[in-house]
């Protein structure tokens, strides 16, 4: 559903398998369209400071940047 639209999407797949771990809420999975529509290739563009982003996607987003 989302391959075509969320080019982290085989990130976040394992990012949830292996480090997240828990289960995602009904906001986290509503806002992860938009999400997949605005972050760009290195996330750059991702303002955890002043975002109101879900925590999981907040976290996945702080693990991709350190990776």
């Amino acid at each position: 559903l989302l391959h075509d639209k969320f080019i982290h999407l085989e990130r976040w797949c394992a990012y949830l398998e292996t480090e997240y771990k828990k289960s995602i809420n009904r906001d986290a999975w509503l806002l992860l369209l938009d999400f997949a529509r605005t972050a760009d290739a290195s996330m750059a563009n991702i303002d955890l400071d002043n975002s109101a982003w879900p925590i999981v996607i907040d976290e996945f987003v702080e693990h991709f940047r350190a990776s």
